[in-house]
């Protein structure tokens, strides 16, 4: 964000003339052999729509969050010896299964986060009720990422009906474009930390050292009358 507005700020700020507008000049961006350009209002433009930037935060978000839980079912096969032939079954491969590494990717690549969310959810002993906005609220956060991704603009009725399966409603209807803001963008990145940090590994926690009071030594009636008396 501070980018974006530094940015705006140090095009509007340019002293140029009436004669030639600031919205009317134009840039020059040189890439290798090819060169970009486009006009300062048009530029300018691009910058006030911070809908692609919220887009890619949330592209990135959504990508941690795979790596997390990959880096969990990686964890959990070191907890559990038999996790890996469980994985196995989960994904029927029991009978040949292929490497551990690809079946983990398989989990995540093949399924929707509503199937290897609830898959890793109940390895760990669980809920979704423990995750910030629920099943619901995660599934919307990677179907919008979807979109984004792919630049889907408007709301499909596959998307709808997606996220209505889990119980969930999409802000916008079917046909409706797709406008991403900071609240609603920040609101699926809490869900998306919420869901790592309840399948993350738990610390053992350390047990606490019984508190010890230092008493004072106790001091009789006659020795506190002595020294009121200063004896």
């Amino acid at each position: 964000m501070l980018a974006f507005d530094g940015e705006r700020e140090r095009w509007r700020s340019l002293p140029l003339s009436p004669a030639t507008p600031i919205g009317a000049s134009e840039i020059q961006h040189r890439n290798g052999q090819s060169t970009y350009t486009i006009q300062v209002s048009e530029h300018l433009a691009t910058l006030d729509d911070l809908s692609t930037l919220y887009a890619l935060v949330l592209v990135h978000s959504c990508a941690l969050t795979e790596a997390h839980a990959v880096e969990r079912l990686t964890a959990r096969r070191s907890e559990d010896a038999a996790f890996e032939r469980r994985l196995a079954t989960h994904l029927d491969k029991g009978t040949n299964p292929p490497s551990f590494d690809d079946m983990v990717s398989s989990l995540i690549r093949t399924s929707g986060v509503e199937a290897w969310g609830e898959y890793i959810l109940s390895e760990v002993g669980e809920f979704w009720d423990n995750v910030i906005g629920g099943k619901a609220s995660l599934v919307e956060a990677f179907t919008v990422r979807n979109a984004s991704a792919h630049g889907q603009t408007k709301v499909t009725p596959a998307m709808a009906n997606r996220v209505a399966n889990v119980g969930g409603t999409l802000p916008w209807a079917v046909g409706d474009e797709i406008v991403l803001d900071f609240d609603r963008v920040q609101a699926y990145r809490q869900c998306l930390l919420g869901f790592c940090r309840v399948i993350s590994v738990k610390k053992p926690k350390k047990p606490r050292a019984p508190k010890t009071r230092k008493r004072e030594p106790r001091i009789t009636r006659r020795e506190r009358l002595r020294q009121k008396a200063g004896v």
